[in-house]
């Protein structure tokens, strides 16, 4: 197993579904309360999936996955699924995976679709490994396009961002 996320989506009483990435087996997701895993590979091509992400704030969840020769693919329907948003990706070997912004205990609202009013859920990261076109890329529009950053060296195994309280 390559990831495990468990968001909670309030801060008092919610807790969602557990997300597992297994590499060379895919996604899977187990139901609050539930002691069983099932797999939510449709159109999940490449199953060795290396990273994800998924949003905690957007009920169903959005989500991508990170894989190692199929590039990133996204999901909009909480992992039924799955398509391929590799736009610009200049490699398809992707480690990780990551939302720019995005608090981990949003607190989904119907107003702000899910999401809290300040905060975009279109903005990702993804590292990639395979000469060249390896670095990190950006997507401002939620993965359907992607552009190479600068300045960063090739190889990066793990993105991780850290959210700041501009009023203290």
């Amino acid at each position: 197993m390559r990831g495990l996320f468990v968001p909670s989506l309030s801060s008092t009483t919610f807790v969602g579904d557990s997300w597992a990435a297994v590499y060379f087996g895919g996604m899977f997701k187990r139901a609050p309360g539930s002691s069983t895993w099932t797999p939510m590979n449709t159109g999940l091509d490449d199953k060795r999936v290396y990273g994800f992400a998924v949003h905690p704030g957007i009920s169903p969840y959005r989500g991508y996955a990170a894989t190692r020769g199929g590039g990133v693919y996204k999901t909009t329907d909480g992992g039924a699924n799955w398509t391929t948003v590799n736009n610009g990706l200049g490699c398809v070997y992707v480690n990780a995976v990551q939302f720019i912004g995005v608090a981990a205990t949003a607190t989904p609202t119907p107003a702000t679709n899910g999401v809290g009013a300040t905060e975009s859920t279109d903005r990702l990261l993804a590292s990639t490994s395979c000469g060249s076109d390896s670095g990190v890329y950006l997507s401002t529009d939620g993965g359907t396009n992607w552009t190479l950053t600068s300045g960063m060296s090739p190889g990066v195994a793990a993105i991780g961002v850290t959210r700041v309280n501009p009023s203290g």
